[in-house]
């Protein structure tokens, strides 16, 4: 039986903005308004899906 894959908890900067349609700056001021939370792993920064789906597409918990 294959094996069924985990979504993706998080995704890197370069990728939410062609995910959600945004620029860069529209990210980096989501973060200084502490909208969402960047998380810092092995010099790459990484951002929840699950806070960029909330801001950026109404998605309610």
């Amino acid at each position: 039986m294959p094996e069924k894959k985990e979504p993706k908890r998080s995704i890197r900067i370069r990728n939410a903005c062609d995910v959600y349609d945004v620029s860069r700056s529209t990210i980096y001021r989501a973060i200084d308004n502490g909208n969402t939370t960047p998380i810092k792993m092995g010099g790459c920064t990484f951002l929840s899906v699950k806070q960029l789906d909330k801001l950026f597409l109404g998605v309610q918990e």
